[in-house]
């Protein structure tokens, strides 16, 4: 299963298509289950520049059954992206270590 995402800390706000295995805690049972107003953590390889690699903050804005399908739902209608409502969040429920989203 593929995910449509929005990088959050990302300039040029493009969605990108990347398979559910790259977001961390996320295992979806169908393409309906997920929230997107809650912010994920995704694994990013860059093509370009290794030392951009790593885990960072998405959006999930829909889910299909194949990358192929994805892509085509992308352009088969206009994403909403929905904002997430700021507040402080845990990571891996350490209370020392906040995250804003």
């Amino acid at each position: 299963m593929y995910a449509v995402v929005r990088f959050l800390d990302d300039h040029d706000k493009r969605l990108h298509v990347i398979h559910v295995h790259d977001i961390e805690k996320f295992d979806p049972k169908d393409t309906s289950d997920y929230d997107n107003r809650f912010v994920y953590s995704a694994y990013w390889r860059d093509p370009v520049d290794d030392t951009n690699t790593g885990l960072y903050n998405t959006q999930v804005l829909m889910l299909a059954e194949s990358e192929d399908d994805a892509r085509a739902k992308m352009r088969a209608k206009r994403l909403v992206i929905p904002k997430i409502p700021m507040q402080e969040t845990t990571s891996d429920d350490d209370p020392d270590e906040l995250v804003e989203s």
